[in-house]
C-alpha cells in the first residue's frame, strides 16, 4: 500500500526501523516487479571516529546483504 500511494502521489516516503523482520519486509515488497522504483535502505552510525555515518544500501545491494545475514540494523 506504502508504495502504491507513493507512486500515486509521486512522493517520498521515509520510515525508521530496528525490525529485522520490517528491513526484509521492505525489500521483499522493493523487488517486486510492480514496485519498482528507486528505493534505498540508509543506516545511521556513529563511526568509530566519532562522527555520524550513514551507510545507502540501494534496493538490489539490500537484498544481498540479507542474504548473507548481516547486520544492517
Amino acid at each position: 500500500m506504502i508504495f502504491h500511494y507513493a507512486k500515486k502521489w509521486n512522493i517520498q516516503v521515509f520510515a525508521t526501523t530496528h525490525s529485522q523482520d520490517t528491513v526484509k519486509a521492505f525489500e521483499y515488497i522493493a523487488a517486486r516487479k510492480n514496485n519498482r522504483m528507486p528505493s534505498q535502505f540508509i543506516r545511521l552510525l556513529i563511526g568509530r571516529s566519532g562522527e555520524n555515518e550513514s551507510i545507502i544500501y540501494e534496493s538490489e545491494d539490500l537484498a544481498n546483504v540479507l542474504d548473507l545475514a548481516l547486520e544492517i540494523r
